[in-house]
This record gives C-alpha cells, sequence and structure tokens, in this order.
C-alpha cells in the first residue's frame, strides 16, 4: 500500500520539516497585514498538500485488509535501495530547505 513504504517517522520527519519552513516563514516575514494574508494563503495551501496524501492514505487502509511490513528494502523506478539509503533520498530535500529557509530567516532579519 502507497505510504507504508518507510516507517512512519520518515514520514512524520518529512512534514516536520516542511512545518519548519511554514513557521519560519510566518516568523520571518509575518510583518504586515499584506505579508500576513499571502502566508494565510501558503499555509492553507500546505494544509490541503498534507492533507489529502494522509487521507487517502486513511482510506485506502479502510478499504483493504493490508497489514503493512517494513523491509530493510526500497523498491524504486530504478532498482532496489536498502531502506536507509532510501530514507536519506526522501529526508534530504525537506531538512535541506528547513535548514535554507533558517538560513534565509535569520539573514533577512539581521539586514532589517
Amino acid at each position: 500500500m502507497p505510504g507504508e513504504e518507510f516507517p512512519a517517522s520518515v514520514y512524520w520527519t518529512m512534514i516536520a520539516a516542511y512545518l519548519w519552513v511554514l513557521l519560519t516563514a510566518w516568523l520571518t516575514f509575518g510583518i504586515g497585514i499584506e505579508a500576513d494574508l499571502n502566508l494565510g494563503i501558503v499555509t492553507a495551501l500546505a494544509t490541503i498538500v498534507f492533507a489529502l496524501p494522509f487521507l487517502f492514505h486513511r482510506m485506502a487502509q479502510h478499504r483493504c485488509d493490508h497489514h503493512p511490513e517494513i523491509t530493510t528494502r526500497v523498491e524504486i523506478a530504478t532498482g532496489t535501495l536498502s531502506l536507509s539509503e532510501a530514507t536519506v533520498q526522501v529526508l534530504i530535500i525537506p531538512l535541506s530547505l528547513a535548514i535554507a529557509a533558517t538560513a534565509f530567516g535569520a539573514a533577512f532579519l539581521m539586514s532589517h
């Protein structure tokens, strides 16, 4: 079943990294009314982006009696990776974005 290739902690870490980016944006740029509106729209869209895959997964769980089994190998389009290699590939972008957003926000705040 989609969404069960990795342990739940991998998915929660990925969501936490994206929430970190949103929080950094709010704390850094949420200064004026216009910025609040724009950030509110971005937050609403991000909520939708996070909620839809979660809801689809929950619907699929209710429709089948599949019990997840975590394996040490993950199948991808170009072959098979170990679980740790696949985890690094999944988390590298969200964590890098979170760190970059923090650095960008800190630089912005220091310049003002």
